[in-house]
């Protein structure tokens, strides 16, 4: 067997073990404000990286969605620190979509509604703006405060 015929059988297995992988993640529900009207999302890549960040986050798959971070993040926080203060005993079941608000171009905060269930079955609704930055190309899911608020009181 050639070199070539090598390269693509694992480029092919590698496609295949990926595509299980993410088709073993239970899609998160997104339900979109009736105001919205004809509002949509700035940008497919943008709607394409809040789907699958908040897919890694209500499947508990920490390390995938901090890759996702804002770089900065990802620099100064370990990961036991980002896992726990993201909230390991609740799971997010449902997201609902309020408004988008552009800052810039680059920057943009997203409404939304969480629907959480704790250890106990309780469920909460948890009002956030979440935010996005767009660097060198790639969007990015930004945490303000509770995080750094914990780190640095």
């Amino acid at each position: 067997m050639n070199v070539k015929k090598h390269i693509l059988i694992v480029s092919m297995l590698l496609i295949g073990l990926f595509m299980t992988n993410c088709a073993s993640l239970n899609q998160i529900s997104i339900e979109y404000e009736k105001d919205l009207g004809s509002v949509s999302w700035p940008s497919h890549e943008l709607e394409k990286k809040f789907l699958h960040y908040w897919t890694l986050r209500s499947n508990k798959d920490y390390a995938s969605s901090f890759k996702m971070e804002a770089p900065y993040l990802q620099e100064i926080v370990p990961m036991p620190i980002y896992e726990m203060a993201i909230g390991k005993k609740t799971t997010i079941e449902k997201i609902k979509i309020l408004r988008f608000q552009m800052e810039t171009s680059a920057f943009y905060s997203i409404a939304i509604l969480l629907e959480v269930h704790s250890e106990k079955q309780q469920i909460k609704k948890v009002f956030l703006n979440d935010l996005w930055v767009k660097t060198n190309e790639t969007w990015y899911h930004v945490i303000k405060d509770p995080i750094m608020k914990k780190i640095f009181p």
